[in-house]
């Protein structure tokens, strides 16, 4: 039966170093692995903070992200046929977030509004449904800012422990306290990223 990996918390956080890592470590050991990239980067080339100054424009690609997104997840927690492992740049909790708190909702009209409206619900829906079932979630600690890309927000030094803190309270309300899911924090301000690759290893059982 395949797992499912997520890498879950704020930009600049090293969900994508650490899953790289893990990749490479789980190959060599022989694990057929297979890595669900963060589908943004694939979409557009444009600023993220030039991105989110036009609400309808950004809705209507995270309307697209997420509902690939959600598919890419179901496939791999649906597939029993392998022992495959999927490694997944952000969990959809970080997506309810972006979508919650980037789209400026006093800018869209009645039908961003709805569409707003049918995407928040979608998402709640999966989350409840299959949130439980992710073989693991890896929250990440933010840390300092070293550089900028596109897809990080300016004032992102500013807001990296916000972006932290708002995604770990939506990771704590699906799993239900964390009781029912297999959960663990990552903080590569205090742990090598050799350790937190091996951590992650050892609480996915591989």
């Amino acid at each position: 039966m395949a797992k499912l990996i997520l890498f879950s918390g704020g930009c600049n956080s090293g969900k994508t170093t650490t899953l790289k890592a893990v990749a490479s470590k789980l190959q060599s050991l022989g694990y057929k692995v297979n890595i669900l990239d963060e589908i943004i980067r694939k979409e557009t080339d444009k600023p993220i903070d030039e991105l989110r100054k036009d609400a309808k424009a950004y809705l209507q690609l995270q309307d697209k992200i997420i509902r690939a997104k959600i598919e890419q997840e179901k496939a791999a927690i649906e597939d029993n046929r392998t022992d495959d492992i999927y490694l997944a740049d952000r969990a959809v909790t970080d997506s309810l977030f972006y979508l919650e708190n980037y789209v400026d909702k006093s800018q869209l009209d009645e039908e961003g509004l709805k569409l707003f409206c049918r995407l928040h619900s979608s998402v709640h829906e999966y989350l409840k449904r299959y949130f439980w079932r992710y073989s693991l979630v890896v929250e990440f600690q933010p840390v300092a800012v070293r550089e900028l890309d596109l897809f990080r927000p300016v004032h992102i030094d500013m807001m990296k422990n916000y972006e932290g803190i708002c995604i770990a309270r939506l990771n704590y309300c699906y799993s239900n306290g964390y009781k029912k899911q297999n959960f663990m924090v990552a903080d590569l301000n205090y742990m090598k990223l050799e350790e937190a690759v091996d951590k992650i290893i050892e609480k996915a059982e591989l």
